[in-house]
């Protein structure tokens, strides 16, 4: 009889069994639901499997059958191993021995990434055998096919009077209960992030607290034990998504099955004839899984194509093995054959006949029904209806017929004649320029020339930061415009040019008088940017020397050995040295660390206190004992059934796993040149802000060729939680951005108990570097000189003879 399973519980069981070219990108999230439904899906197969069988393996079969049914018992729905189940199996194994067949427990430890198994090799030994149970996730990335693992990693030898010990069944169940609950962090995954290590879920943990500790712990009572060894190929995958909080990795529980079963039937049956009933008992499987899938709506094809070729791959590989085989072992897989050959023809007979009627029905959908022509087209067919454009056609001729020559206008009435440029840049830029749109940027150009009040700040009035941004405004608002309204025409292109640099010149002057330091460092404008200028006229020619020199005197002051003022934090950038002279800064510092400390010592009392409940829940879960009731199955055996809903230890435990606490980010970077620039662009000074978006502005927007974007930033200081409530953030544009995500934008925000302090309280996690947000690109990159040559040369016409030149 077929097991049915939910449609998303069957879709994650393809996945895991057979692996299909398109998995999911992010992990099951079904509480451990698909690893119980894989077992449970060998367990019921595993009985009808050895019924169809060879009767002379029978009782060997039927000690797998019991595995697999402790498998299930013990991994119930409540997520973890329990002493209870664990002890109850142990005596289960204990007392079966019969005819040189042991029982076998096959155990999954999902928190510490290990499978275990327990077998009575003897009446006077038992055997433990510990390998890991799912890849790294870099091992799995890194390999081009299949890894190849060996198996079990530790073997250990228990003589029989030991291991019918109450004392230690109690506490091997004990210690195995503990290592399925608590993740230890000294073992978990970790990661590197700003200097430290934090906890990555979206790896596999280290085995060792199976492999190494408790295998070392049962040596102390045993002996180590060279055992048979598996070879497998393991084949997993790493698919994730930014979305997603863990990727989806291959089920662990179904390596673990696979191994427990391999092994087994090779102890049992020995290496040959264990390896061909293992591999026609996952045919079998797979098997039943065809048929399970052709009997849900709607049938998903290519799931079905794909355990198609699956299980038939599986049969023609089998088919080589009878050609190849032993002469010793073509018995055995001509017998196997006989007895499941029937079953797989049916499986993909059946799966045949779903694929055909399936492609059928989409073939009939497709088909295109051509009709016939009319003889004759109908009279509303010979009219046009206009239904979106009747409108805009009598408005035109509406127009047309009022106003019968409309070029002739004043510029007056086609563009406001103003020179009232805005300085915040909201006056929209018109795409169709009139006469009187070049009219107002003339006279602009004109009032710059003859320093006209109106653009350029009284020289009687000391400089203020508001002047700055003023005058920046009207750099920026001019330009947007011109660029606009001179393209392509490099004589104006070059009086724009002019233009700006002259105001820029202005701004950089009134800059100095605010930041004195400013002078020692380099604008990154050189000296010689103007000469590619096509300026004819010798007023133009004298106030562009006016400009060289300004800029040949402010080259002459910077000091070469001191970084670019776009250029990342470092021990002597403008921000860190303007930080050392400014008191109002080193008291938000200050500040900022003192709130800094109070918050971590605060973090500290609530980790004492989620520690201590968190210990409590779990004492008072081992002083309760697991609630069962008896079941009566099929056949009218009773089985006892634990009472997840209304089991009170498995309620405490539930309630102590998800203890979560938030972690506490330092707010300043540890670097201290970082933490003093993250400080002065909180309270950056407006006319510097000002200045080094104009400066900015040439460079990237007039100075040529692109510079490499690179990635966007995951985090704005001005967005960053911990320093928002702090300083004026007047940045501008330009200010600091971080390469890196801040541990409390990750999934390292909340971590689970037990967790050491130093786990909770973390280093600041930004990388910090200037950002210009307006053209999405870190300005550290740009390495290329600026020029002006690209909107000054002259372009030939598209049509022209000489354009491909």
């Amino acid at each position: 009889m077929a097991i049915k399973e939910s449609g998303p519980i069957l879709n994650a069981l393809i996945d895991h069994v057979t692996l299909p070219p398109r998995l999911p990108s992010k992990d099951d999230g079904d509480g451990g639901a698909t690893d119980r439904a894989l077992a449970q899906r060998l367990a019921k197969h595993s009985h009808a499997f050895r019924s169809s069988g060879d009767a002379q393996y029978y009782h060997q079969w039927s000690a797998i059958c019991r595995a697999l049914d402790h498998f299930v018992t013990l991994h119930s729905s409540s997520g973890h191993l329990t002493k209870d189940t664990l002890q109850k199996a142990f005596i289960d194994i204990s007392n079966s021995y019969s005819n040189g067949i042991g029982d076998i427990l096959i155990i999954h430890i999902a928190t510490q990434n290990a499978g275990l198994i327990i077998r009575k090799e003897s009446p006077d030994e038992f055997i433990f055998e510990a390998f890991e149970a799912s890849p790294r996730a870099a091992e799995v990335l890194a390999s081009a096919n299949a890894l190849q693992w060996d198996f079990p990693s530790h073997a250990v030898a228990i003589p029989s009077e030991t291991f019918l010990d109450p004392g230690f069944q109690e506490q091997t169940a004990s210690f195995l209960e503990r290592a399925s609950i608590e993740t230890v962090k000294g073992f978990a995954a970790t990661t590197a992030k700003a200097g430290s290590h934090a906890f990555e879920s979206r790896d596999t943990a280290n085995p060792a607290l199976i492999g190494q500790l408790l295998m070392a712990l049962l040596e102390a009572n045993g002996s180590a034990r060279a055992t048979l060894i598996t070879q497998k190929r393991v084949r997993d995958d790493v698919c994730w998504n930014d979305g997603a909080k863990n990727p989806w990795r291959r089920s662990a529980a179904w390596l673990v099955l696979r191994v427990g079963l391999q092994r087994s039937l090779c102890l049992l049956l020995g290496v040959n004839i264990g390896t061909i009933h293992y591999k026609f008992f996952v045919s079998y499987v797979i098997a039943k899984l065809c048929d399970d899938i052709c009997d849900v709506e709607p049938i998903k094809s290519d799931y079905l194509a794909h355990v198609r070729a699956k299980l038939a791959r599986r049969l023609v590989k089998l088919q080589d093995r009878q050609k190849t085989a032993p002469l010793p072992l073509v018995p055995t897989i001509d017998k196997m054959f006989a007895l499941f050959d029937k079953g797989f023809s049916s499986s993909l007979k059946t799966v045949n006949d779903t694929l055909a009627a399936e492609w059928a029905m989409i073939r009939g959908r497709s088909q295109k029904r051509i009709p016939r022509l009319p003889t004759r087209a109908e009279d509303s067919s010979l009219v046009l209806s206009l239904n979106h454009s009747g409108e805009h056609l009598r408005q035109l001729y509406q127009s047309s017929s009022h106003d019968p020559e409309p070029w002739r206008k004043s510029p007056e009435s086609q563009a406001p004649y103003s020179t009232a440029w805005s300085t915040n840049g909201s006056r929209p830029v018109q795409q169709a320029f009139s006469l009187g749109y070049y009219l107002n940027l003339v006279e602009f150009e004109s009032e710059v020339e003859l320093r006209s009040p109106k653009v350029w700040p009284s020289p009687l009035q000391s400089t203020t930061h508001e002047q700055c941004s003023e005058l920046a405004g009207r750099i920026r608002q001019y330009q947007q415009t011109a660029l606009s309204a001179y393209s392509s025409n490099p004589e104006q292109l070059s009086l724009m040019l002019l233009t700006i640099m002259e105001l820029w010149a202005a701004l950089d002057s009134m800059a100095l008088q605010l930041f004195p330091l400013l002078a020692e460092y380099r604008t990154e404008i050189p000296t010689g940017i103007l000469h590619v200028l096509q300026i004819t006229r010798l007023s133009d020619l004298c106030r562009l020397r006016v400009i060289e020199t300004h800029l040949q005197n402010r080259q002459k002051s910077a000091s070469s050995a001191l970084p670019s003022v776009f250029g990342d934090p470092s021990e002597k950038c403008f921000a860190v040295r303007y930080f050392d002279q400014c008191n109002p800064m080193q008291e938000l510092l200050a500040s900022i660390v003192s709130d800094g400390d109070r918050a971590r010592e605060r973090k500290k009392q609530e980790w004492g206190d989620k520690t201590v409940e968190y210990g409590s829940l779990l004492k008072k879960a081992a002083d309760k004992t697991c609630l069962y009731f008896d079941l009566e199955d099929a056949l009218g055996g009773i089985h006892s059934v634990h009472d997840e809903r209304n089991c009170e230890k498995h309620h405490l435990e539930r309630v102590a796993r998800r203890i979560r606490i938030d972690v506490h980010e330092y707010p300043l970077p540890d670097d201290q040149n970082a933490a003093k620039a993250a400080v002065f662009e909180l309270l950056c000074p407006r006319g510097f802000a000002t200045w080094r978006d104009t400066t900015w502005n040439i460079i990237s927007k007039l100075g040529g060729e692109l510079q490499i974007v690179g990635n966007p930033p995951q985090a704005l200081l001005c967005d960053y939680s911990e320093l928002r409530t702090y300083g004026t953030h007047q940045c501008g544009n330009i200010s600091l951005a971080s390469r890196t995500k801040s541990f409390l934008k990750t999934h390292y925000a909340k971590v689970g108990f037990p967790v050491p302090f130093e786990k909770v309280c973390l280093p600041n996690g930004l990388r910090l570097g200037l950002y210009d947000q307006q053209q999405k690109l870190w300005t550290s990159r740009r390495t290329a000189i600026p020029s002006f040559a690209d909107l000054c040369t002259s372009s030939l016409a598209a049509k022209s003879s000489y354009s491909s030149l």
